[in-house]
């Protein structure tokens, strides 16, 4: 696994705190919708005075069964939203409280690029940031076995827990300058995603996170094996990346890689 980092010319005004950082001061609360409970709804509420950032792919835990979030998106102040969410835990729908909490970590990096292109299109389509339940349920399937990481209610966090030593360690090596505000990963070779940011503080609080989602990837024998493969051959890193930023590639300057041995 490489990692690059992505430096920008431009730092965004907007202040906002991240969801693990509102769940640990009460500022948020995220629930199972009023009146009942729907697999693809969840509830947010934020009782604080700061924005709350929630990014694609934020596994929840707890409530009636685990969610993932389909699509990023920033709760204002104040403000109560119903989001679409997946379900990525098929073997329950049952629970003693109504609310979530976060486990510290994201969907895996395969998962999120399966969801970040069905959300888009659903988008396109009917204005919602909608996902395919089925196969989101296939890929968690899949994961699981991948990783030798059973589950008796198929729950993707189980391929975390399993495997959150080795995941710890990689967090430690892959450790980004303090003022990059993006990341580019190459897994065997093929580029694997691009997150970007509006400033470098908002990258440091995500990155371990970010780092466990594409390490738990890389972790599969085959690394990335599962249906959202990428294409992007790697060859010349620094070149593949400015074609892939856009025409104006000078906003954005590609760090020294970052590599994990083996």
């Amino acid at each position: 696994m490489d990692v690059f980092g992505l430096k920008g010319n431009d730092e965004g005004v907007l202040d906002y705190v991240t969801l693990d950082e509102a769940l640990s001061t009460g500022d948020i609360e995220v629930r199972e919708v009023d009146g009942g409970s729907s697999v693809s709804n969840i509830k947010v509420v934020n009782k604080g005075r700061s924005n709350v950032l929630i990014v694609a792919g934020e596994l929840l835990q707890g409530a009636k069964q685990n969610r993932t979030v389909n699509a990023s998106l920033m709760v204002a102040a104040q403000e109560e939203l119903v989001i679409d969410v997946a379900c990525v835990e098929a073997g329950r729908w049952r629970g003693r409280s109504q609310v979530f909490g976060g486990n510290g970590s994201l969907s895996h990096a395969t998962l999120r690029g399966l969801m970040l292109r069905q959300s888009s299109e659903a988008l396109r389509a009917c204005g919602k940031p909608l996902s395919d339940q089925a196969a989101v349920w296939q890929e968690v399937r899949r994961k699981l076995d991948a990783m030798r990481s059973p589950s008796p209610t198929e729950a993707l966090h189980a391929a975390f827990y399993v495997h959150g030593p080795t995941l710890n360690d990689l967090d430690q090596r892959f450790r980004m300058s303090a003022d990059c505000c993006g990341a580019a990963v190459a897994i065997n070779g093929r580029l694997a995603g691009v997150e970007l940011f509006d400033k470098p503080e908002t990258l440091a609080k995500l990155w371990p996170k970010l780092v466990s989602s594409y390490a738990i990837d890389a972790l599969e024998p085959d690394g990335m094996a599962g249906p959202a493969k990428p294409s992007t051959q790697m060859s010349h890193p620094a070149g593949s990346l400015a074609g892939f930023m856009g025409p104006k590639p000078t906003r954005w300057v590609v760090e020294e890689r970052r590599r994990c041995p083996g």
